[in-house]
């Protein structure tokens, strides 16, 4: 029986007209008006002698089917779309990489033709075999694989992970055009989990990497531009402090000595003069610190009281002078010790106080403190100076603040000053989390105040010590070799250190100083950075590196800078003394790092006498974990006992490195890795001091006492360290 099938323009009456089956699929409306389709089969029945008797219909409805087909249709016609017509680059290959499927976007970016591609070839033609090399390797470490340079390298993670796998790649174009992109690569599965194929979608980055390398040369240029400010800065200090340095220090011998009345006063007029320019060096100084982020707030206990007696007790003879009324006034509930940044405190009432004086030429001034508010933890503390000086104008004082900006034109010219005063005052109360603001009419006078909170300081036993101007000499005789090339300096240096009661030898440079180092023995080098022929850097290295020698060091220089003294510390200093320096300064430097060095040394030798023993070096390890992770195995345990060995000091001195750099991102990354690895032993103390350190790392300010806690987590190491070789 023949069927025919039928244009849609035929009638089944047709068909049946030519005693045919007929099939096919209709559109029907039924009674409600809805639409419906039918699959209709309709097949002739004949008799024993060929003649037509009666037709068989068979249908059966299909509406849902011809929708689902519908959608079908309707979801490939826009996959199509979007797979030829995305700006991006989509390329789908089969599991062994082979390109199956790539669309035009992908084919102009990588000058191909379909042809050259589909059915015949894997992403790796385009891709720089350096960098799939680079990425294996990286793979390898990652998942504890051997992962060989294949198209594995690009599918493995998306393959486990379950999850797109991204990460940036450079294309290579037929005619050898290196294209940056970012690729997505997709595992496709069947519902029934089976792998399908993998879907690569990467996206152009050549102009993101044009405007990344802009920002990175804007960037290196800004550097070399705040650099070149830091030399100059950096020579301008030193150019300016080494001819200061002798005449303040020359003058503070001038003021021991036996003087006329008249005498004294030119002398007093001296040291006004050089404190003067001094204070204006290092507001400068000061500026530029704040400027590159390295002007940071201490946090250590200090006695409030006595610091704002020392301030009142500064300027006290400056206010006498100009027959001022000076008081302080300080609130009975004020805490006697807090802890905070005692200097910064100090430095802001000298100006605002300092300014206060200047300004006033009848009336009063005064300095108040009082409690605001307390907690549990900490107490907040309102600092005011008040003054019956010239006033502010009511327009002025937005702008008080600003750099180099003072009430009036005629201020500078009649009393003086950089007026960076108020900034430097102003940044310095924002860094401590306060503000500085000012009420003031003109001619009457003007307060300056601010608000700070601090922590209270509970540990009423240890004993607190404030700066002291005594020149006691605890040490005895002792022999200081000091390398400074200016003339000058060097007999003021030999006049104060010859005061203090020891003996000075003077080399005019480093080399000339190791030449000496190496004929005597010095108990203490005083060490100028800037010299001719080898400068203090370059000697302290040599006496750290080449001649081996501990022999404590103290920079002594003008060249006072942003990072300085860091840098000092760096290199092996022991301490830092900058010039123009106050007698008091440097001889507590000297007894500071002598008694240091001297503590060393009965400790060295202590412990070499009592020969302590390995046993009790040694840190009792937790295998609890080890050997439920082990199963008993040995060798695995074995096995992670050496790793830990290999590892941890890369990872110390990673965690010392970010310390040191002050940077938390690193510090965060460094404890944060470096806990899992002392999980695995059950360090407990060592898993609390990462534990604290990376939750530190998160916050605003890193705790100052951050580099000694690790110094004692270091050595804690070490005994770990010891105590699983001595196990192996």
């Amino acid at each position: 029986m023949e069927v025919l099938a039928l244009k849609p323009k035929k009638t089944i009456r047709e068909a049946l007209d030519h005693h045919k089956a007929y099939r096919g699929e209709i559109q029907n409306i039924n009674k409600a008006g809805k639409e419906y389709w039918v699959d209709l089969y309709i097949s002739p029945i004949y008799n024993d002698k060929g003649d037509l008797i009666n037709y068989i219909a068979i249908e059966s409805d299909i509406t849902e089917k011809k929708e689902k087909d519908s959608n079908i249709a309707n979801l490939l016609a826009t996959q199509k779309a979007i797979f030829y017509g995305v700006g991006l680059c989509v390329i789908f290959t089969d599991t062994r990489g082979i390109i199956q499927n790539i669309n035009q976007a992908a084919l102009n970016l990588l000058e191909y033709k379909s042809g050259d591609l589909i059915g015949k070839a894997t992403p790796a033609l385009f891709h720089d075999p350096e960098e799939i090399k680079k990425r294996a390797e990286e793979l390898s470490s990652e998942l504890g694989i051997d992962l060989k340079p294949s198209f594995e390298t690009f599918v493995i993670k998306a393959r486990s992970k379950g999850v797109a796998d991204a990460n940036e790649w450079t294309y290579i174009s037929k005619s050898g055009k290196r294209i940056p992109v970012w690729l997505s690569v997709t595992c496709i599965r069947h519902v029934n989990g089976e792998i399908l194929g993998y879907l690569g979608v990467a996206e152009d980055n050549t102009l993101k990497k044009q405007v990344e390398n802009e920002l990175i040369q804007a960037k290196n240029l800004a550097e070399q531009a705040v650099f070149a400010k830091d030399s100059f800065l950096a020579n301008m200090s030193h150019e300016i402090r080494t001819p200061l340095n002798a005449v303040i220090g020359f003058t503070e011998l001038l003021t021991q000595s036996d003087l006329s009345q008249e005498q004294k006063e030119y002398v007093e007029h001296i040291q006004t003069a050089g404190d003067n320019l001094l204070v204006i060096i290092n507001e400068i100084l000061d500026l530029s610190k704040i400027d590159s982020g390295q002007l940071h707030i201490e946090e250590h206990p200090f006695n409030v009281r006595n610091t704002l007696k020392h301030v009142h007790q500064l300027l006290k003879v400056k206010a006498q002078k100009n027959q001022l009324e000076f008081s302080l006034l300080l609130d009975a509930e004020i805490p006697e010790t807090i802890i905070g940044d005692k200097i910064r405190i100090n430095q802001i009432l000298m100006n605002l106080a300092g300014n206060a004086i200047k300004f006033t030429e009848e009336g009063e001034v005064v300095i108040s403190v009082k409690k605001t508010a307390e907690t549990d933890q900490t107490v907040t503390l309102r600092f005011s100076v008040k003054d019956t000086g010239i006033g502010i104008a009511e327009s002025k004082l937005e702008s008080i603040f600003e750099r180099f900006r003072q009430a009036e034109e005629s201020t500078t010219r009649k009393f003086g000053g950089t007026g960076l005063g108020l900034n430097i005052a102003k940044q310095m109360v924002e860094l401590q989390h306060g503000k500085l603001e000012v009420k003031s009419k003109l001619g009457q006078g003007s307060e300056f105040y601010f608000s700070l909170e601090f922590k209270k300081f509970f540990d009423n036993n240890k004993e607190l010590k404030d700066q002291h101007n005594t020149l006691d000499n605890e040490l005895g005789k002792l022999s200081i070799l000091l390398c400074e090339d200016n003339e000058l300096n060097q007999r003021l240096a030999r006049t104060v250190v010859q005061n203090f009661g020891f003996d000075i030898d003077i080399a005019d440079n480093g080399q000339l100083g190791i030449e000496l180092i190496k004929k005597k023995k010095y108990d203490l080098v005083l060490m100028d950075l800037q010299m001719p022929v080898q400068d203090g850097y370059q000697t302290t290295i040599m006496i750290r590196n080449e001649l081996k020698m501990s022999i404590p060091i103290i920079a002594m220089t003008a060249h006072s800078l942003v990072g300085e003294q860091q840098k000092c510390f760096d290199i092996g200093m022991n301490a830092y003394v900058a010039k123009p320096f106050k007698q008091y300064e440097l001889l507590e430097a000297i007894q500071d790092v002598i008694k240091k060095q001297r503590a060393s040394t009965d400790q060295s030798q202590e412990d070499t006498s009592s020969k302590v023993s390995l046993e009790e070096k040694l840190v009792p390890i937790d295998f609890t974990y080890l050997d439920e992770l082990s199963g008993g195995d040995t060798d695995f345990k074995k096995e992670m006992m050496e790793l830990f060995i290999k590892n941890v000091p890369i990872d110390l001195q990673e965690l010392a490195q970010a310390i040191q750099e002050k940077n938390q991102a690193l510090i965060k990354k460094s404890a944060h890795h470096m806990k899992s690895s002392l999980a695995m032993f059950q360090l407990a103390k060592g898993i609390q001091f990462l534990e604290a350190t990376e939750q530190q790392s998160a916050g605003e300010f890193m705790d100052s006492q951050l580099p000694k806690n690790f110094q004692d987590f270091q050595t804690y190491i070490q005994s770990v360290l010891l105590s699983l070789k001595n196990l192996l």
